[in-house]
């Protein structure tokens, strides 16, 4: 089922309460850029949850969520969104609410779908053409986000499938639109061997490996920056084997994860 929706209370950049942010060491001019960014998350789970958690603390109020997945209690050890009160519900729905209670003035769109090759241009296209992109409604019940300014978009991907993944940075990449890209984090524990880089430098990571492949396939052997690990995934539990969907992860290493890419972001964001 796929749903879009954009909620938030101003239609021109968002005005935020100075007491919430306060504490954050920006500029007048960084947060302007900060008011012009456009954070669009693609996976709301152990990695992207944080990554938009960090992003929306930062000072960061226009986003764009799409994931198709909703909460359930083996998401409870690592994902932000998962709560025993959250079950079954969709996580973009969930990441809207806690966004909007954040920052009241933010302007969240959420698509409750999964990204596939099918439904990348579908998805995206709007956000193309440009690093700075007027960013628009996309159906007739929806408020504008912000269409008297153009805004700089910012693509993080944070899901796991890699045949999705892949679609979605070559998208990304044929159309020159700003990307950062999480990989493997799963059965693994070291916060030491976290690292960004090109993609074309990864080392030991299967799922870099994996992606650095499929794209060099289709012409994109670098260009890429991702955050990933040097460390030796741990053996497979029994239970993984049976159920390949569900490998084991810890929070640490997951919300690293997502909190490096925010890092990523902000610093493109803020660059002069």
């Amino acid at each position: 089922m796929q749903k879009a929706q954009q909620v938030g209370a101003n239609t021109s950049l968002t005005v935020q309460n100075p007491s919430s942010f306060v504490r954050n060491h920006w500029t007048a001019h960084e947060q302007s850029k900060l008011d012009r960014a456009h954070a669009i998350v693609v996976g709301a789970g152990a990695v992207g949850s944080f990554a938009l958690e960090s992003l929306v603390r930062a000072g960061i109020s226009h986003f764009t969520i799409i994931d198709g997945d909703v909460v359930e209690a083996s998401n409870i050890n690592r994902q932000l969104y998962a709560l025993h009160s959250t079950i079954g519900m969709p996580k973009v729905d969930v990441a809207r609410r806690r966004i909007l209670d954040i920052n009241p003035d933010a302007r969240v769109e959420v698509i409750n779908t999964f990204i596939t090759s099918q439904n990348c241009p579908q998805h995206l296209s709007r956000f193309v053409g440009g690093n700075a992109h007027e960013h628009k409604a996309v159906d007739a019940h929806a408020s504008p986000l912000n269409s008297a300014f153009q805004m700089t978009n910012i693509l993080v991907d944070a899901i796991d499938s890699l045949d999705d993944k892949c679609a979605l940075l070559a998208y990304a990449l044929a159309e020159k639109l700003p990307v950062f890209s999480s990989m493997g984090a799963a059965r693994k524990s070291r916060l030491d061997c976290i690292k960004t880089s090109d993609i074309s430098k990864t080392s030991v990571c299967p799922l870099a490996r994996a992606v650095r492949r499929k794209l060099a396939r289709q012409g994109f052997r670098r260009g890429l920056t991702v955050v990933y690990s040097t460390e030796q995934p741990k053996a497979l539990k029994d239970s993984d084997v049976q159920q390949p969907h569900r490998m084991t992860s810890l929070i640490t290493v997951t919300a690293s994860f997502g909190l490096y890419l925010s890092s990523l972001v902000l610093d493109y964001i803020l660059a002069p």
